[in-house]
């Protein structure tokens, strides 16, 4: 279907080219890969092919790291998880100098899920997880502050590091570090149960002892 858009001699424009993706495309992709990834990526309303084809004066959300998260969702599924690895991979060089602190905010999440779903088939999956659990904890206080600021009439929004942290130590028996995390999401705002997950994570302990 898309057999001659990526020769040698092709280049790329839509998000690939706005964002200057050209070679990191090329590369790290087989011409297979690319074919598939453009007939995947289908925004609603955007026009056909808009991953390569198709110029853009400006975009809403001027930043790589924001368009490679959203790149990745497309492909977080069994049959095409090693493409959202690979762009996993370069969004990590742009998520270091990223300034935008909600950019980062909704890239963690996106990686925890990604690895979260092969913790029982990848060993490093786990650690991968609960280190971006912490990176998005790390930046909460900040990430908290702009959402007030910007959204001054809506409460704060699950915070998806705290949610999966909590998750995983309460599967490790790890109670009183989830109650500690839990007590810390709650008093920065963020929403969610917290307080039954405290309560049921204390009569864990209780019955414990």
């Amino acid at each position: 279907m898309f057999g001659k858009i990526f020769n040698a001699n092709s280049d790329p424009e839509g998000y690939i080219g706005y964002f200057n993706l050209k070679g990191w495309w090329r590369d790290t992709f087989t011409e297979e890969e690319r074919n598939h990834m453009v007939d995947i990526f289908q925004p609603i309303n955007a026009s056909k092919d808009i991953l390569v084809k198709g110029k853009f004066e400006t975009i809403s959300n001027d930043s790589v790291l924001s368009f490679l998260t959203s790149l990745i969702g497309w492909f977080d599924n069994p049959r095409d998880r090693n493409l959202a690895y690979k762009i996993i991979s370069k969004a990590e060089e742009f998520a270091k100098v990223e300034k935008d602190i909600l950019n980062l905010h909704f890239f963690y999440p996106t990686k925890m899920k990604l690895f979260y779903k092969e913790r029982d088939n990848n060993p490093d999956a786990l650690q991968i997880v609960i280190d971006s659990c912490l990176k998005q904890i790390e930046i909460a206080e900040k990430s908290a502050a702009v959402f007030k600021k910007e959204y001054p009439d809506s409460s704060l929004p699950v915070h998806e590091g705290y949610s999966q942290l909590c998750i995983i130590f309460e599967k490790q028996g790890k109670f009183d570090e989830a109650i500690r995390i839990a007590r810390q999401a709650k008093d920065q705002g963020w929403n969610d149960d917290w307080d039954n997950r405290i309560k049921r994570c204390q009569k864990k302990i209780d019955k414990s002892n």
